[in-house]
């Protein structure tokens, strides 16, 4: 179900960690700023003075600052995208901005110090270090991570975090055997500035219909090869079946047994199937479907099926989404 996985991971990515909203108004807003008269009201720089205790006329020249950092950001990106590691405001214990480069970061910050719109009060604030991975390599690599651990059906967390100058993965506890062994057989390639953090509870979605929800222990190590089917998702004695439309009579109804990518959850009233690792509705009771059909073949089962979920039945395959009605 690679579509209803790509589309909601849990996951926290956090590129520019910014400690105050102004920055980014202020940047919306720089040529409004920079004009403005000192003694003239402002409402963000009062809001940004009274926050951080601040006199107004501090509070005017940082915001001044904050849209010069902004224009250097862009500008480095531009130009430094080898070597360029992140830029972040600092608000306290001192006020700085921090650039981080690779290598040579006296060196690669010498030509922006000439450019027009680096002020003497930015300058003076600029704070230039040294970082070992690059920005654009940490988020080429946190782009592959996604797609890599979405295609092996890993549970995850993932996060970048700039100012660390690394990546923090949580990875399920159910799912740290898939992932190591996946890394050993180099189906995933982690590197070292990787933070892998084991989850207990990531993912593990309790269905709402409980044993009446057919599930296997293991998704399918591979899908049939068989027509889609197509048919209408009910609620019968508490179990979901599909009442099919195409190529079955018109009587015909399966019960679904369902792997662990899927789960339920009941919301005023309807129960509606869920992917298990983002919490995306997929489809609801009463909703016309078109499903992956996996035929009769299952893993072995967590529990066994109530006497009331009656045969025959259908293993959903790779996946299940609504559709209008056929």
């Amino acid at each position: 179900m690679k579509t209803a996985l790509r589309s909601g991971i849990l996951v926290t990515i956090v590129i520019l960690l910014i400690t105050f909203l102004l920055f980014e108004r202020g940047i919306q807003n720089s040529n409004a700023l920079i004009q403005a008269p000192l003694g003239e009201m402002n409402p963000d720089a009062e809001m940004y003075a009274e926050h951080m205790g601040l006199s107004l006329d501090e509070a005017l020249s940082r915001l001044r600052i904050m849209d010069g950092a902004g224009i250097l950001q862009a500008d480095i990106s531009a130009h430094e995208a080898d070597t360029f590691a992140g830029l972040w405001i600092e608000h306290s214990p001192e006020f700085r901005v921090v650039v981080l480069f690779t290598k040579s970061p006296s060196q690669k910050i010498e030509p922006y110090l000439k450019k027009e719109y680096m002020t003497q009060e930015l300058a003076d604030v600029l704070d230039v270090r040294r970082a070992r991975i690059s920005l654009a390599e940490l988020e080429q690599v946190h782009a592959e991570l996604i797609s890599s651990l979405t295609d092996l059906r890993i549970r995850f967390e993932l996060e970048l975090n700039m100012i660390e100058n690394n990546i923090r993965l949580g990875v399920g506890e159910e799912d740290k055997p898939s992932f190591d062994l996946a890394v050993q057989n180099g189906l995933l390639q982690v590197p070292d500035y990787v933070i892998i953090e084991i989850i207990p509870q990531l993912g593990k979605i309790e269905p709402s219909l409980g044993n009446h929800f057919p599930q296997t222990i293991n998704p399918p190590n591979a899908y049939l090869g068989l027509p889609l089917m197509e048919g209408k998702l009910v609620l019968e004695n508490g179990c979901l079946r599909v009442n099919a439309v195409n190529d079955f009579l018109e009587e015909d109804s399966f019960l679904l047994i369902w792997d662990p990518r899927f789960s339920t959850r009941t919301e005023n009233g309807i129960v509606q199937v869920i992917d298990s690792t983002t919490g995306e509705l997929l489809a609801s009771v009463g909703d016309y479907i078109v499903m992956g059909d996996n035929s009769n073949t299952v893993n072995p089962l967590k529990e066994s099926i109530p006497d009331e979920c009656t045969e025959p039945y259908k293993a959903v395959g790779e996946f299940i989404k609504k559709i209008d009605r056929p």
